[in-house]
């Protein structure tokens, strides 16, 4: 039982940062909403997406390495994070090379406050996975709230009082990773008491497990953010802008589910060589997809309400789009939890192959659908490139570790919750009607399979 204990333990104090600082997140929209214009959060919007681009791009990825790295009982923490901050300082150099260039070529200067909120997030990364490799997770998870309640208070200053738009959005995200990685400084006594070691054997083995996943992202930003680009060629930055804003509503499943993930990334390692570790996994499959399902099911027919608070004047329009996203959502949810078997052997270039297969499908149908479509184009083609890596994921795992569950009512769920979305979209009274039925159905199923797992 103490495997069981362990990852509830780890799940419910990173449950308490995550959900309190997903629930941060949430509260900023309105912010957003009104203290931007369409076309400013839609430019805010792709700087911080392409951030999330470059960052394991230019760092080689290196914050994940030493995670994981981290995890074997055999290593050296003390090499490893040496080896992190060495990359990313040589990184940062090269980059800033770069960003001066652009400077002087656009006379912009929300790049200046792209360069250190990237180092800023950069450093902040690496020195919150090392703390959760080192067994650190109250650290760890606090980190996060510091971090998300000083940029709620940060933002609500630049934004709503001091009126900054695109710099101050981007400034706000400074102050709080500063404030993170200054509380991660003196809570690690492993980070104060860094001696310089860094060893060219292990920092090749490192690598060789991190640089597979910079394609792995690139294919994540294809499949999660390349619509949002095509939206703005074809129908404009405004468009683009109401499309980034519904694009936070289904993190609200993510409040739901990420609770688990993290705490799932160390259990899953440190059960990988034990017996009866197919049960285990068998049984944690379960009871995640259950309780994704179910909180994806009445998030759904909760949108409309919902978005009334998040989405502020002329966004508030854009809701009837959030439906089939959320769907998405909960596909990823699954996607996740299969890929985590991937970094369990690390396996990390079949991690990329995955991901690549669905970032082609988005690109591909995105190219196709959204000049014809518009948004409901883009919705789409992340539906169908969710399923596909899923599909794969799951094709994968079953191979490495045969788990067993009900697929009877797992898939079928999904497939009334699909309909589920639809209906919503529809907007209309029948549609709702339609879409509470099916959400008490969805409940009911899961349910039941919940508290039979349980009972075993």
């Amino acid at each position: 039982m103490n495997r069981y204990k362990d990852l509830l333990s780890d799940t419910f104090v990173i449950g308490i940062g995550n959900f309190m600082t997903k629930l941060i997140y949430f509260f900023l929209m309105p912010i957003y909403t009104l203290s931007l214009s369409a076309n400013e959060f839609g430019q805010a919007d792709l700087l911080n997406n392409l951030a999330a681009l470059l960052l394991p791009l230019l760092t080689l990825s290196i914050s994940e390495g030493v995670f994981r790295f981290v995890l074997d009982k055999r290593e050296n923490p003390n090499e490893l994070l040496s080896i992190g901050i060495s990359i990313i300082g040589i990184c940062s150099l090269i980059f800033a090379l770069c960003v001066v260039c652009v400077f002087s070529y656009t006379k912009e200067s929300y790049w200046i406050y792209f360069y250190f909120y990237f180092i800023s997030e950069a450093f902040r990364s690496l020195f919150a996975q090392f703390a959760r490799g080192t067994g650190k997770i109250r650290v760890f998870s606090i980190s996060g709230i510091i971090a998300a309640f000083v940029l709620f208070a940060s933002t609500y200053m630049l934004l709503q009082e001091l009126l900054l738009g695109v710099n101050g959005y981007l400034l706000a995200f400074i102050i709080a990773n500063s404030c993170s990685i200054a509380y991660l400084y003196l809570s690690v006594k492993s980070i104060q008491n860094l001696v310089w070691s860094f060893s060219v054997e292990k920092t090749k083995m490192v690598l060789l497990y991190s640089l597979p996943l910079i394609p792995n992202t690139l294919s994540w930003w294809a499949t999660n953010v390349f619509s949002r680009y095509i939206i703005a060629y074809h129908c404009g930055i405004g468009l683009a802008g109401l499309f980034a804003a519904i694009s936070k509503l289904p993190a609200l499943v993510n409040i739901v589910t990420s609770v688990f993930q993290q705490s799932w990334q160390i259990s899953s390692v440190r059960e990988s060589e034990a017996k009866d570790r197919i049960v285990f996994y068998s049984k944690i499959f379960t009871l995640y997809s259950a309780v994704a399902l179910i909180a994806g099911s009445i998030i759904l027919i909760m949108i409309p309400y919902i978005s009334r608070f998040v989405l502020q004047g002329d966004f508030y329009a854009a809701w009837i789009y959030t439906p089939l996203l959320l769907f998405s959502a909960i596909l990823g949810c699954f996607s996740v939890y299969f890929g985590n078997f991937y970094t369990v052997s690390k396996n990390t270039k079949a991690v990329v192959i995955t991901t690549l297969y669905g970032a082609i499908t988005n690109v591909l149908l995105c190219i196709v659908f959204v000049p014809l479509w518009d948004i409901y184009g883009a919705l789409i083609a992340s539906v169908a490139s969710f399923m596909v890596i899923v599909t794969i994921r799951y094709r994968d795992t079953y191979k490495m570790f045969p788990i067993q569950f009900n697929k009877s009512i797992i898939f079928s769920s999904l497939v009334l919750l699909f309909l589920e979305s639809i209906a919503m979209t529809l907007d209309e009274q029948c549609g709702y009607m339609t879409a509470y039925v099916i959400s008490g159905i969805i409940i009911i199923l899961n349910s039941l399979l919940v508290i039979s797992t349980l009972k075993k």
